[in-house]
């Protein structure tokens, strides 16, 4: 296996981006175009990752996914096994350079129907990979307002086989499908799951897939979830449960539909947002206009207004309330705010019951008179249950331009609100364990130094990989080791004040940051901590099991006073550990080569 180029540690700050260069991956996993499919199927099945590169000479030739080699031992059977690689991946690879935008590069994935871009340099030199998933997150989910439920988005195509059969038939019905995954059911219910990249692990160690039953390998037991279940409570299940995909099923319990993250993606999609504000836009300036004319008391116009489904609308003469329509009412009886002797009344008391007090009323009034628009948002409480509203004041202008009134525009937004959170916390933390992921990490890295320089303290960097992890993978499984990587973060992050931070880097590997400690005595005491925690996980999954873990430490300033430095230190730590004997700790020193 060859990774380009070699170091995992370049971090950058999250926030939104314009090129590639700013969200790219650095380093792509990737194999010589002339090596056997063995070592690529093993090199992906030891990465769990879903395609490989060919490179040759550092350059991108062909690409190797799950779908095209579970065509290709449908085609050729065992022979596979002596291709390869460039016989059977597929050529040429999409590629773009680091300074293209990022809206242009997510059009192309979109036109090409594929999932992954590689960026490269002007020589063609492979600098990184990005995915749909990485530029629609750095495109933004402020324009996610549409809020679909499951069955809107799932896919309705659901491969099933009873759990008796064998993997051999579960292989034949994605390649014949051709399907992602496959269902297993027992009295006709799901029981479990196959999928591609479960495929491909099975071929890389050879298994007999048609004598192995398909209960003996599947993922058990099912996630499931209702058709009728709001999008983004269902991506709220698939962080918790730190799975990709949920099974759909009807009141009777039978699979009907399968809903993956690359459905929920789907729906932020770039020329879908974009029409999303054109409408918004549209519509907005068609209510104005409505608004305008319900003043002079049109039936028809009246009409109009209370057909109005999602937006509330009210509208004044001087401070009284004179028109609200029934969405309006909605939206506020569902915040908190119902009906009551003068509650609708007047505007001043409308607003003091929202939280805005009598001073800024005033001035926000003065602001509209003058002709402007004022939008805020509000955040209330009802019934222990928080609502969030997106709201909107003109003025109404007579024919002398003086102001006659106000015009006031209600959304409630508390479905898209939790879906943005939900995405935003899928976009920086790790779907594992829940910890923070590298872009997260990094900000609160830069952030805990600015605050060390500001007042001249020490900051502490902890590097943790654990020792043997490749063994427990390799005998018990990745189900287990991902249960054991989810029992090592609960102890790491249970042992942190609230000041520190822990997250996962990728594979079994933790940084940690210790803001304002006073002493490296301190430090050391945390990381023998971590040490014995980690020595007290005995049983992950009903194994019994001995784990340990090694760590490296650096200190600001003594080792560095940017992020990539400290990380460096701690790293050439880490592996003074491991040549110490592991299930220890060292600190970086300046004979330490990085």
């Amino acid at each position: 296996m060859h990774t380009y180029p070699s170091s995992p540690y370049s971090l950058k700050r999250p926030g939104a981006s314009s090129t590639l260069n700013d969200i790219l991956t650095p380093g792509v996993v990737g194999v010589p175009a002339s090596a056997p499919m063995k070592k690529a199927l093993e090199c992906m099945r030891q990465n769990r990752i879903s395609s490989i590169l060919a490179m040759r000479r550092g350059c991108p030739v062909g690409i190797l996914t799950e779908r095209g080699v579970i065509a290709a031992v449908g085609t050729l059977g065992r022979d596979v096994f002596s291709r390869n690689v460039s016989e059977l991946m597929s050529s040429p690879v999409l590629t773009a350079g680091p300074d293209t935008p990022i809206p242009q590069a997510f059009t192309m994935l979109l036109e090409q129907g594929i999932r992954h871009l590689v960026v490269v340099d002007a020589k063609g030199k492979a600098l990184g990979m990005v995915t749909q998933t990485n530029m629609v997150q750095n495109l933004g989910v402020e324009y996610f307002v549409d809020v679909k439920r499951v069955h809107q988005i799932m896919t309705r195509s659901v491969a099933s086989l009873d759990s008796a059969e064998s993997v051999q038939a579960a292989f034949d019905l994605m390649l014949k499908g051709p399907y992602s995954c496959v269902v297993a059911t027992g009295e006709g219910l799901p029981a479990g799951i196959v999928t591609e990249r479960d495929m491909v692990v099975f071929l890389a160690d050879q298994i007999d897939l048609a004598v192995t039953p398909i209960s003996q390998v599947m993922s058990s037991p099912v996630v499931t979830v209702t058709g009728m279940l709001p999008v983004h409570h269902a991506a709220e299940i698939m962080r918790d449960k730190t799975i990709r995909r949920l099974v759909v099923v009807d009141e009777a319990g039978h699979a009907v539909g399968l809903l993956t993250q690359s459905d929920i993606v789907k729906g932020m999609e770039a020329r879908y947002v974009e029409m999303l504000k054109e409408v918004i836009r549209e519509k907005d300036q068609l209510l104005r206009e409505a608004v305008y004319e319900a003043a002079r008391k049109s039936d028809y116009l009246n009409t109009i207004l209370n057909t109005s489904m999602d937006m509330g609308i009210a509208a004044t003469e001087g401070d009284s309330i004179v028109f609200m329509n029934q969405a309006a009412k909605n939206i506020l009886k569902d915040a908190g705010l119902g009906h009551s002797e003068g509650a609708w009344d007047d505007i001043s008391e409308l607003h003091k019951r929202m939280g805005i007090s009598a001073r800024r009323m005033k001035s926000v009034a003065a602001k509209v008179r003058r002709g402007n628009q004022h939008s805020f948002s509000a955040r209330l409480d009802s019934k222990g249950r928080e609502r969030f509203l997106d709201c909107c004041i003109n003025g109404i202008m007579g024919d002398d331009r003086k102001s006659s009134g106000y015009v006031i525009l209600l959304r409630d937004v508390t479905e898209r609100h939790l879906a943005e959170e939900t995405i935003k916390h899928m976009a920086y933390h790790d779907a594992l364990t829940g910890l923070p992921n590298r872009f997260l990490v990094s900000d609160r890295l830069e952030q805990g130094l600015a605050q060390a320089r500001r007042r001249g303290c020490l900051l502490a960097v902890m590097l943790l990989d654990l020792d043997g992890f490749k063994m427990v993978n390799d005998t018990l499984g990745h189900n287990v080791g991902d249960l054991l990587l989810r029992s090592v973060a609960v102890k790491l992050d249970g042992l942190l004040r609230r000041s520190d931070t822990v997250g996962r880097m990728g594979g079994d590997e933790f940084l940690v940051i210790l803001p304002e400690v006073k002493t490296p005595e301190g430090v050391a005491a945390v990381a023998s901590k971590m040490l014995k925690a980690v020595r007290e996980i005995k049983s992950v999954g009903g194994f019994a099991i001995r784990m340990t873990v090694s760590a490296g430490l650096s200190m600001y300033p003594w080792d560095g006073d940017e992020p990539e430095p400290l990380i460096q230190r701690a790293d050439a730590a880490l592996y003074a550990a491991k040549d110490a004997g592991r299930d220890t700790y060292r600190f970086a020193s300046d004979k330490m080569e990085v």
